[in-house]
């Protein structure tokens, strides 16, 4: 038969084994097994991105890095100075598992949130006379900066989020 053993602490340990016969005949062994710590896992990388963009993960240590779907299929493998880089195009969590040089590993999650795409809604008319307005209002874009397209091609940063245009002569 075989025995199972479960250590509880790291280092080495030794067991002895007994074994038995029928005519109670036995021998002993004693067994040193060095039980080897589980590694931690830190995931750096930014965990909010723009839709459709990539995402840039790495897993600090040194650790050969298994990537998983949420139902367990390998994605990738590599070590951990490369990083993994998932396009994202919804929220999506993804399972990291580290194994290090001593054969122990650890799974954990990483979950991925979408950010929000700040909104243009265009108000008024599409089509004006010479020196009316348009209003054009961002909606959404909490903490961000908006821009405007010159007609030169250069962008200038906007102070508000609703602007008037006024078509100028040439």
């Amino acid at each position: 038969g075989s025995v199972i053993i479960s250590p509880n602490q790291t280092g080495q340990r030794t067991y002895t084994v007994k074994a038995t016969d029928e005519s109670q005949c036995f021998s002993t062994k004693q067994i040193d097994i060095n039980v080897n710590d589980i590694p931690s896992i830190t995931v750096i990388g930014d965990r909010r991105v723009c839709p459709n963009t990539e995402a840039e993960l790495k897993v600090q240590g040194n650790y050969t890095v298994n990537w998983y779907d949420t139902n367990d299929r390998l994605i990738e493998t590599s070590n951990s100075s490369e990083a993994f880089k998932p396009i994202i195009t919804k929220d999506t969590t993804f399972i990291v598992e580290i194994v290090d040089n001593k054969a122990c590993s650890k799974k954990d999650s990483v979950k991925l949130t979408v950010k929000r795409i700040p909104e243009i809604q265009f108000k008024g008319e599409k089509s004006i006379c010479l020196g009316s307005t348009a209003e054009i209002t961002l909606v959404g874009n909490s903490g961000g900066k908006n821009y405007l397209q010159q007609e030169n091609g250069t962008f200038a940063l906007l102070t508000t989020t609703s602007i008037s245009l006024t078509p100028e002569t040439v």
